[in-house]
């Protein structure tokens, strides 16, 4: 997943945006947020036909906040992926200070650690 999301920093900032600035259109940019772990499909409100599918859980509460936090151009990764990935790409995440992390790891109740790594075009 993190070497998708970076990826998709590349298409957007070197294929996507080359093509919008020819039709003087303004550069596109995107925020992803990545994070691990277990959560539940629910199936809710349904009408014989139809039902609604959520996805509920930990993971998927913190992805949503940490994707807010992210600037543009910029993939914020959950420490239970970041202690899953390749160390050559580790290496390329810059963790964040504590002041911007409101959020506590379930597992150690601790401060949830989160890594960030920005897309540069220069």
């Amino acid at each position: 997943a993190v070497s998708c999301a970076m990826n998709m920093l590349v298409v957007v900032q070197q294929g996507i945006n080359d093509v919008l600035k020819e039709f003087d259109f303004p550069d596109l940019h995107i925020k992803i947020g990545i994070d691990s772990g277990e959560n539940a499909i629910i199936e809710y409100g349904s009408t014989g036909t139809r039902a609604h599918i959520d996805i509920l859980g930990y993971p998927m509460n913190v992805t949503a906040k940490i994707t807010s936090l992210a600037r543009p151009d910029h993939i914020l990764i959950g420490d239970t992926t970041y202690q899953g990935l390749d160390l050559r790409i580790r290496e390329r995440l810059t963790k964040l200070g504590l002041e911007r992390q409101d959020y506590i790891d379930y597992r150690t109740g601790d401060a949830y650690i989160i890594s960030s790594f920005g897309f540069d075009p220069k």
